[in-house]
């Protein structure tokens, strides 16, 4: 018998987390449109953010890809903001036995060691 009521137990706990799991999607706020898809009424409605051509343009320009993934520019110098997934391979390449880069990670004190 107490297998039984064990078995339901999971049984139930199984079937809440995947109700849980299908249902959450539906509290996402939409947020992902193509460029020349942008809702701007209804962004300027729910966020008060009234978006503009030049606003999207920049923020076009602003967008970077790298082979599958993407970043922004940060800076007008090409200062670029990734994942550190992204730029692993890249950071590996640069390291050495005496400046592991991976391990120890690099800070840029002056605009000059960037």
């Amino acid at each position: 018998m107490n297998k039984l009521r064990s078995n339901r137990y999971q049984l139930s706990l199984g079937l809440l987390a995947l109700f849980i799991w299908l249902i959450l999607p539906l509290a996402a706020d939409e947020g992902m449109w193509p460029y020349n898809l942008i809702p701007k009424d209804y962004l300027a409605k729910k966020y008060n953010f009234k978006v503009t051509d030049d606003w999207l343009n920049h923020l076009r320009l602003a967008s970077v890809a790298f082979g599958g993934a993407s970043g922004s520019f940060v800076s007008p110098d090409g200062l670029v903001l990734t994942n550190h997934h992204v730029g692993r391979g890249a950071i590996q390449n640069l390291s050495t036995p005496e400046r592991d880069l991976i391990k120890n990670g690099f800070y840029a004190r002056t605009r000059d060691q960037e």
